[in-house]
């Protein structure tokens, strides 16, 4: 479906379409380019699916341009993440395994052709996450052995050749799920979760050089007691950030932070999309960047 959100925040339907039968929990949507999309998701078999769709910019329509099943077995729990205008990395669940894939789209998103893939971790991780740490870096976060909460780093090169790892730290060593991930600036990352006891909800935060070759937690707070679902993180502004998620009584809560990471790296750009008509140069930095 898609939306248009006036000045007022009045929200309304633009368009919607079905694009199939059997399609379960656990999805994950990036803008790929342009009008192009992708969707990973766990469809028709309990397979793993990745679905391309073309949206306007105005949201007047989508078109489902190429579904690909790219795992016969089993694909749950998909995490998403762009790696440049034509590829991605995909890391989900299959039959026994939590995996890590890289994928290319030709430029109509008419052709996914899957390159590489890698074993993360030998069973399912718990509230799996995606950060971008640089163009060939990723930083992946998720509850897995004894449920602790890990996070890794993982060489990946844009053209989605190799997938290697780099380095893993444990920062839960009680229990972990529910987590996500955001990049924010200076090499810091913010990590939402819930830990201790299954429902206390934590606020990190790790700096990871541009090599991926350590991963250090400078901060740790615990905002709620009762967390009982999904997080999700997202700025405002420079310095403040929207934390989204399911609490006590199974009721949907929001709660905003200040958080200040250090300003010594600057932004660098990730993607340059150049537009058909050739008028436009579109620069994609790897974290949001602000005037204030």
């Amino acid at each position: 479906k898609t939306f248009t959100i006036s000045s007022s925040g009045t929200i309304s339907q633009t368009n919607s379409k079905k694009h199939t039968n059997s399609f379960y929990s656990n999805d994950s949507f990036i803008h790929l380019n342009g009008t192009t999309y992708v969707l990973a998701f766990r469809g028709p078999g309990d397979d793993g699916f990745i679905s391309t769709f073309k949206i306007t910019n105005d949201g007047a329509t989508i078109e489902l341009l190429k579904e690909y099943e790219h795992d016969t077995g089993h694909g749950d729990l998909h995490r998403i993440q762009k790696m440049s205008d034509s590829t991605f990395v995909v890391m989900y669940k299959d039959p026994s395994v939590t995996s890590l894939k890289t994928f290319h789209t030709t430029a109509d998103g008419k052709t996914i052709t899957e390159l590489k893939k890698a074993v993360l971790y030998d069973s399912a991780l718990l509230g799996p996450a995606i950060a971008m740490v640089d163009e060939n870096t990723y930083l992946f976060a998720g509850g897995a052995k004894d449920q602790d909460g890990y996070i890794y780093t993982y060489d990946i090169p844009a053209d989605g050749s190799s997938i290697t790892k780099v380095a893993e730290k444990e920062f839960d060593d009680e229990f972990s799920d529910y987590h996500d991930l955001y990049n924010a600036g200076s090499n810091s990352f913010l990590l939402s979760h819930q830990g201790t006891n299954n429902k206390y909800g934590y606020l990190k935060m790790f700096t990871v050089p541009a090599n991926g070759s350590n991963i250090t937690e400078i901060y740790n707070t615990n905002f709620n007691n009762n967390v009982t679902g999904m997080t999700s993180l997202e700025k405002l502004d420079a310095d403040t950030y929207a934390l989204a998620y399911q609490g006590s009584g199974n009721d949907g809560y929001i709660s905003t932070f200040t958080v200040k990471a250090g300003d010594t790296v600057l932004p660098v750009i990730s993607f340059v999309t150049v537009s058909d008509d050739n008028s436009k140069v579109v620069a994609t930095f790897n974290e949001k960047v602000f005037n204030t």
